[in-house]
């Protein structure tokens, strides 16, 4: 970290996370972390020609990452429960049992499966992972990006901890987007690295497309559920009733929706030749997030947990992405990206 950022966070009383007090395998989980942020936001600042963003741990201990500007000053920032609570729940140990279960349905995408299974580059929970960071990053980039359009001074903060805040219908709506956005993103990454996997068949893509969707839907499920600040098993789920114009986020039933249509059109417009149907896209990416949470939560009817709380208000978490649809083609910041087709 630059020095001058380090004044700036400390001046601001943003809670600088210290690590010299931690073992060094702790360290490492941060450094992984903080490593990947700091590369797509070198990356992205570049091609987008923005000014610098400062990212940094801060020292709380729940599970958030937030976008924030400061005087004119650009922020991402995770709290150091993030990496320590992620990289818990996306061990090997929990995506191994998968590996001899998952696709059965599909030959082509199941032989992938097992193909990347043996493959010494690639390491299936590690990839999960890096799915739900890309999209976490790009999630918080589009704040940014969306604070940038504003052409103001004011300060912001977004956060992306599901919790009870007053309403503000202009905050779904950037959610929503930065959702779409992000997702668009994850299957751009999910691209990157078939191509450097060297792999040509479509069932190898296919299989990467499958569980980079799944890697979203459990993200957004371990905050759903109540699950993502737990360190104890057995872990014990608390759920939030489905609402619509409510809080600063979406509610997750409805920011899932989201995510399988921004997925679909994704695929749609840019690998037509691969012919996944959104029902295919919804059944497999579902198929590998049941078979994460049977192993997570063996005291639970998962199969009821998951359609209790994906389609119950399907209807209506489809009628209010519609109405953010809408509702973003008018907003201001919104209108700019769209109009810098970005």
């Amino acid at each position: 970290m630059k020095e001058e950022d380090k004044i700036f966070i400390l001046e601001n009383n943003l809670g600088l996370l210290d690590t010299s007090y931690y073992e060094e395998d702790r360290i490492e989980i941060f450094n992984y972390f903080q490593r990947k942020f700091e590369t797509l936001i070198n990356f992205n600042s570049e091609i987008y020609n923005m000014n610098p963003i400062i990212f940094y741990i801060n020292d709380k201990l729940t599970c958030n990452a937030f976008a924030q500007r400061i005087d004119n000053r650009n922020i991402i920032g995770i709290n150091q429960g993030y990496p320590i609570m992620m990289s818990s729940k996306f061990t090997n140990k929990l995506f191994d049992d998968i590996i001899f279960t998952a696709f059965l349905n599909d030959k082509d995408v199941s032989d992938a499966f097992a193909d990347l299974y043996e493959s010494n580059d690639f390491q299936f929970s590690e990839y999960m992972l890096d799915c739900s960071i890309e999209f976490t990053f790009y999630h918080e980039f589009r704040h940014i990006r969306q604070f940038d359009a504003m052409h103001g001074k004011s300060n912001f903060l977004l956060s992306e901890n599901f919790s009870v805040q007053e309403f503000d219908f202009r905050k779904h709506i950037w959610e929503y987007d930065a959702d779409k956005s992000a997702a668009h993103q994850v299957v751009l990454f999910v691209l990157s690295v078939h191509r450097k996997l060297g792999y040509k068949s479509k069932g190898i893509l296919k299989c990467l497309l499958f569980s980079a969707l799944s890697s979203l839907i459990i993200t957004k499920y371990l905050f759903y559920f109540g699950l993502i600040n737990q360190i104890n098993k057995p872990y014990k789920i608390n759920i939030s009733n489905f609402y619509t114009k409510k809080n600063w986020h979406p509610h997750p039933e409805v920011s899932v929706h989201n995510l399988f249509d921004s997925f679909n059109l994704a695929i749609e417009d840019g690998l037509p030749h691969l012919d996944i149907n959104i029902q295919d896209l919804l059944i497999n990416s579902l198929y590998i997030a049941k078979l994460y949470f049977k192993i997570l939560l063996p005291n639970y009817d998962v199969e009821k947990l998951i359609s209790e709380n994906m389609f119950s208000h399907i209807d209506e978490a489809n009628q209010y992405n519609d109405l953010l649809h809408k509702y973003a083609l008018t907003d201001s910041a919104i209108k700019q990206l769209i109009n810098n087709i970005t």
